[in-house]
């Protein structure tokens, strides 16, 4: 009996143990912790390791501010050296043009005037250029007077030059122009083989040109040798 009570006593009297109360959270919960902190390191690491690296090799060849300044200075002195250079190169080639172009009329004149079969006297205007100065409204000319034939008589004359054009009321006119160097409307001409002639003259401000005639009268004549005209370079 006592075995007995013994046993009833021990199972209904068992001692009592320590309960802990743990809060419950799903399992899908921890597993999105565990992935966001995964991409989160991923994300610090790529960051640290691509951008970060890119902007320190930017700002290590990166030039300074005075570096730059330096370097555009530099550029634009060579580019003001080549543009001289170029514009030095384009004025030369143009001095050579008109050698040329000089010494080409001069070798036709100069095989015109070993013809001796030619006998009857002539004059010719073997030259003829007409160019813009630089002041607006002013001219240069250039020419050359030749004597044909065999003959040793001096060649005497005046040169002058007629400009035509329309006045402010829309009337054609023509009026001589003033020759410089002689600062007269004609120019002397005596020479008896040949004669170069430069000069420049200056446009009337009422009116609009369109040419020049170059006329060439010799002494005694009653009609130009010579009559020629030019448009004037725009």
């Amino acid at each position: 009996m006592k075995r007995l009570s013994r046993r009833v006593k021990r199972h209904f009297h068992k001692p009592t143990k320590p309960v802990a109360i743990k809060s419950h959270r799903a399992w899908y919960w921890r597993w999105l912790m565990i992935v966001g902190l995964v991409i989160v390191g991923y994300l610090l690491a790529y960051w640290r390791l691509n951008v970060s690296g890119t902007l320190g090799m930017v700002d290590a060849n990166e030039p300074s501010k005075q570096e730059l300044i330096s370097r555009t200075v530099m550029a634009e002195r060579q580019l003001q050296v080549q543009r001289a250079a170029q514009d030095k190169l384009a004025n030369d080639f143009e001095q050579v043009q008109d050698e040329l172009i000089k010494l080409k009329e001069d070798l036709a004149f100069y095989k015109s005037m070993q013809n001796g079969d030619a006998v009857v006297k002539s004059v010719k205007l073997t030259r003829l250029f007409v160019e813009k100065a630089k002041e607006p409204g002013h001219y240069q000319y250039h020419l050359v007077l030749s004597q044909q034939g065999n003959s040793s008589k001096p060649v005497q004359g005046s040169l002058s030059f007629i400009v035509q054009g329309h006045n402010q009321q829309g009337q054609v006119v023509k009026l001589p122009l003033i020759l410089q160097p002689a600062n007269s409307n004609q120019a002397k001409v005596n020479f008896r083989y040949y004669q170069r002639m430069d000069g420049s003259f200056a446009l009337p401000d009422n009116i609009t040109a369109e040419e020049v005639e170059l006329s060439f009268l010799e002494t005694g004549a009653t009609q130009p040798n010579i009559s020629q005209k030019v448009e004037l370079p725009g």
